[in-house]
């Protein structure tokens, strides 16, 4: 009967979170929505309703607090929703509002946009990219090559980041390949 009463004051104790070391970042005009922290913990990027990427380096930051770069409207002027990091930390997945998700090297050039899918099309599964706003992207947990993204069309595919890199720019062309490697219609 004693073994119950310690589980209880267990559960009875505040949550301790440290606030010591808390910092207020100010940059975005209007609603965070999305941030990704690289996997050592030093860099942060954040996303918002302003339609801006603001990258933050925490080892290089000042007394100021500013971010060491800042993107307006990389996706255009959409809401940005999901933003990921590349298992090494060295690419970056950012989708929004839009159809087209975009792949950023870790100081926020611009590698890539992802296809965009023909919306004539009423098979999902034949498209070569989302025909609607997409609702959040992923990288694969180990392989560096592999991202996930999902979408209002309801699809989630699977892209093979180094042929969509390899591709370029040009998300225009449906007669391109545009790295996607397996789409779910769900």
């Amino acid at each position: 009967a004693d073994d119950d009463d310690d589980d209880d004051d267990e559960l009875d104790k505040p949550v301790q979170v440290p606030v010591s070391h808390q910092i207020a970042l100010k940059a975005h005009a209007k609603t965070v929505t999305c941030l990704a922290l690289d996997p050592s913990g030093s860099r942060l990027v954040t996303g918002s309703s302003d339609h801006d990427l603001y990258f933050w380096d925490f080892a290089g930051m000042t007394r100021e607090l500013k971010p060491f770069r800042h993107l307006e409207e990389p996706l255009g002027s959409f809401q940005l929703r999901s933003i990921g990091y590349s298992p090494t930390a060295d690419r970056l997945i950012v989708a929004g509002a839009s159809s087209q998700p975009a792949i950023f090297d870790r100081d926020g050039r611009k590698l890539t946009t992802l296809m965009t899918g023909d919306m004539y099309i009423r098979d999902m599964r034949t498209t070569k990219g989302h025909v609607a706003a997409c609702t959040a992207a992923a990288w694969h947990v180990h392989d560096r090559s592999t991202v996930t993204t999902a979408g209002e069309d309801g699809t989630v595919r699977l892209w093979d980041v180094e042929v969509a890199v390899e591709r370029g720019d040009d998300a225009t062309s449906l007669n391109v390949n545009g790295g996607q490697k397996q789409v779910a219609v769900l």
